[in-house]
């Protein structure tokens, strides 16, 4: 049986891909084998998700041959628990309550800013971070939810104990599984949605970017707050929308959406790799 050609431009782009990802992996200690263990994992639950066959049962054999990987190690990887992708308690939460206070009246101002909310239900009755809280949920005392929000930087309480909601968004700082779980979502759902769009998808994904190679170093700064606030003005668009239109708890499973922006910058050429 002949070999399929490789794409040459597709491996290319799949090294400027893996680049910034080698050096995660470096970064955090990961050695090879296991690199290669999680390559292995990924291709076999792509190939029992994506790549069946109607009316026909997936077997080993057939994703052994597909990916290349061990027929035992396929068996072995097939038996292991389903991926988890929910989100950890503590982000679930404070990203509910950060996305109601950035987008609901009376929790914004004319300028649809965020207001400084008194602490306590019985200081400022509705228009109260407490009362913004149980909004959330009824089973979580709103001071556990207080503390874990001052704990990451979101929040702070000044002298008359007003709530302030210190950033546009919310960006655990402190706790690695909360920043590793929005790394694994945003750039995640961002490859799907690049990657779906080259091997083809009914409705191509919203999939954007502005680029170029000249800048001077000056106009960097002035750029990423351009970026920031038109990026922060269409994520709470997009919020606000989403908001009004997601489910209540318990109602029939809906569908899971990412909406998001970037900013980078490096030294023009720093992305080129020397392949000798």
């Amino acid at each position: 049986m002949d070999t399929p050609a490789i794409n040459a431009s597709l491996l290319n782009v799949l090294r400027r891909i893996l680049r910034p990802l080698a050096r995660l992996l470096l970064a955090e200690g990961i050695p090879l084998q296991t690199a290669i263990e999680m390559l292995k994992q990924a291709l076999v639950d792509s190939a029992e998700a994506d790549f069946t066959l109607s009316n026909k049962a997936q077997t080993d054999s057939r994703i052994s041959l597909m990916t290349g990987v061990h027929r035992k190690d396929v068996k072995r990887l097939r038996e292991r628990e389903t991926l988890r992708k929910e989100a950890p308690p503590g982000i679930s939460m404070g990203a509910r309550l950060v996305s109601l206070w950035l987008t609901h009246p009376p929790f914004v101002d004319e300028n649809e800013m965020p207001v400084a909310l008194p602490r306590l239900r019985s200081q400022g009755g509705e228009i109260s971070f407490e009362a913004l809280a149980q909004r959330i949920s009824k089973d979580i005392r709103p001071r556990a939810v207080l503390d874990e929000l001052v704990r990451v930087g979101a929040v702070s309480i000044d002298a008359g104990d007003r709530v302030t909601l210190n950033a546009e968004a919310f960006i655990p700082s402190a706790s690695m599984e909360e920043r590793l779980y929005y790394l694994g979502r945003a750039v995640g759902d961002h490859l799907e949605a690049a990657s779906r769009n080259v091997t083809g998808t009914p409705r191509p994904f919203l999939e954007r970017i502005v680029h170029y190679d000249a800048i001077p170093e000056s106009a960097i700064d002035s750029l990423r707050i351009a970026a920031e606030k038109a990026g922060m003005q269409a994520l709470k668009s997009v919020n606000r929308k989403a908001m009004e239109s997601s489910q209540e708890e318990g109602d029939a499973p809906g569908q899971r959406l990412t909406f998001g922006v970037y900013f980078f910058n490096e030294p023009a050429g720093a992305e080129k790799v020397d392949s000798r």
